[in-house]
This record gives structure tokens, C-alpha cells and sequence, in this order.
């Protein structure tokens, strides 16, 4: 349920923080939703997903296509500041751009981290940002 915290360590903040609506909102629900599962390299779900293929998902039920790649929705999407931020935003790391987050608002991310590990919520600034798109 969105808009609640209290998940364990999985769920520590509101997820969303608020809720955008639209179709930013129907990706930040969708992503908030997806908590608990667990991460499978090339998994775009539904019981399974990748980093891009969460964002990617997420993003279908707000009605946007995004390819199923980190780096190549950060060719398709807008560059923002850290200001700028909104739920629905992406949030780009590494150098290399090998993962990528959705951001859920108050300072929150929902990501896929690494394979065998669930769907969870971390701090924004926690790891090596690249950049910060907008779809």
C-alpha cells in the first residue's frame, strides 16, 4: 500500500512519499509495489526484475515505453538537477551507468540491486550518482 512506511528494513519510509498521480504516480505505485521481490539479471517481471527492467515495468503502467537497458533509458530521458527531483524521476549510477533506481520522493529510491537480493528502498545519495533523468 502506498503511502505507508513500517516494511522492515526492505520498507523503511512511505513508499511513495506522496503521490505524484498521472503517470509518474501510476510508476511510483507500481515500483513501491514491487518491494520484497526478488532480482533476476534480465527480468522485466512480473515475479522477477532486473534495475531497468523495474524501471522499465513501472514506467508501462504509467503508459511510457522505456527500453530495458540502465544506459539506454538514460539516452531517452530528460537531464535534471538533484533540485529537481520528483517521484517518478530516474536516478542513474556509476560511471559506467550499470544501474538505475527510481526515485519515490523525500530523499527515497525503490532499485533492484544485485541478483538474489529483493526489490528495496535506499537513500538517493547512497552509492555513486551519474545523473538524474526525467521521462
Amino acid at each position: 500500500m502506498y503511502g505507508k512506511g513500517g516494511g522492515g528494513p526492505l520498507r523503511p519510509a512511505p513508499c511513495p512519499a506522496g503521490y505524484p498521480g498521472g503517470p509518474a504516480g501510476a510508476a511510483v505505485k507500481f515500483a513501491c509495489a514491487q518491494i520484497g521481490k526478488i532480482y533476476v539479471w534480465g527480468a522485466a517481471g512480473p515475479d522477477h526484475f532486473d534495475c531497468s527492467g523495474l524501471t522499465m515495468a513501472a514506467w508501462a503502467k504509467g503508459g511510457v515505453s522505456l527500453p530495458h537497458s540502465a544506459r539506454q533509458q538514460h539516452g531517452v530521458t530528460k537531464r535534471i538537477s538533484r533540485a529537481e527531483l520528483r517521484a517518478g524521476d530516474l536516478v542513474f549510477y556509476y560511471s559506467d551507468l550499470h544501474h538505475v533506481a527510481m526515485y519515490v520522493g523525500d530523499g527515497w529510491v525503490v532499485h533492484a540491486s544485485q541478483s538474489g537480493k529483493p526489490i528495496t528502498m535506499k537513500r538517493v545519495d547512497d552509492g555513486d550518482i551519474n545523473s538524474y533523468g526525467r521521462v
